[in-house]
């Protein structure tokens, strides 16, 4: 009966996930974290998204730096990483 019912996040990483939003990767060993902005923009030099350097140590979220990514680098990259087994 209560089989298709999901649960509210029961782990803090998932509540930490909800909060930051759909559009952050969470670093699992320290409080930092990147936020993707919700557009990229395209440019001469090709597509890019500005992505935000954020921590939450201590005091709250704080950003520490911004970056401009070319989306292409960015998929290219992450092709490159091989998976360990």
């Amino acid at each position: 009966m209560f089989n298709d019912v999901t649960r509210f996040p029961v782990k803090t990483w998932e509540r930490i996930k909800n909060r930051r939003g759909k559009r952050s990767v969470s670093c699992i060993v320290t409080d930092r974290w990147l936020r993707f902005s919700e557009h990229a923009d395209q440019i001469s030099a090709g597509t890019v998204v500005f992505v935000d350097v954020m921590t939450d140590a201590g005091e709250g979220e704080r950003k520490l730096c911004e970056l401009c990514i070319p989306l292409e680098e960015l998929a290219e990259a992450v092709k490159n990483i091989e998976i360990k087994k």
